[in-house]
């Protein structure tokens, strides 16, 4: 039982900081994967996350490129715009809260969508090389954030940075881990903490 007392009042202290209610994020950031074969996006992204106790949060998001480039190398460089979208269900762990700051881990299940736009001014053989390249992949996701606490319910998303393994063979790509960098603005729906 002794060893059990520092256990419950851990769980005691979480609860009491315990978050209600509804967040809504914004986020602004940028995605990439491949090296030599690569997509690459800044992106803007919104989720909802429903609190289920002080620690979990689960819910959806949507995020979506502003101004994608893709590069497939035939003997010389292209750089090619191109559009990407990504939606899905992120679970965020709330692992510690400091002073204004919350710290939190991050898994995500998502489909992601993309394709390229081809530039008329391309050589004709490499754009029929190019033309049908639109496609579609899963990704499982991991990642960390930093929130400081602005008070009633507001917070600034200081970091959030995300990994995610997408399939090996999406978009003609040559490596399969995309990095995503974000920061923004969140607000708690339902009372802040």
């Amino acid at each position: 039982m002794k060893n059990l007392l520092p256990l419950i009042l851990v769980f005691i202290a979480f609860n009491s900081f315990a978050q209600k209610g509804v967040e809504l994020k914004l986020n602004f950031g940028h995605s990439d994967v491949g090296n030599e074969r690569w997509l690459a996006t800044g992106h803007f992204s919104a989720s909802a996350l429903h609190n289920v106790n002080g620690t979990v949060a689960i819910g959806p998001f949507y995020a979506t490129g502003l101004g994608a480039k893709y590069n497939y190398i035939f003997g010389e460089e292209l750089k090619i715009g191109s559009s990407f979208s990504e939606i899905g269900v992120n679970a965020q762990f709330t692992f510690a809260r400091v002073s204004k700051f919350k710290f939190y881990n991050k898994l995500s299940f998502s489909s992601i969508k993309s394709g390229n736009d081809i530039d008329p001014d391309i050589d004709t053989n490499t754009n029929l090389k190019l033309s049908g390249i639109d496609d579609n992949t899963t990704a499982i996701g991991v990642g960390v954030g930093v929130m400081l606490n602005l008070g009633s319910g507001l917070y600034i998303n200081l970091i959030d940075i995300g990994f995610k393994k997408i399939k090996s063979d999406f978009m003609g790509l040559d490596k399969t881990l995309m990095r995503q960098y974000q920061f923004g603005i969140a607000y708690n729906f339902g009372g802040g903490d």
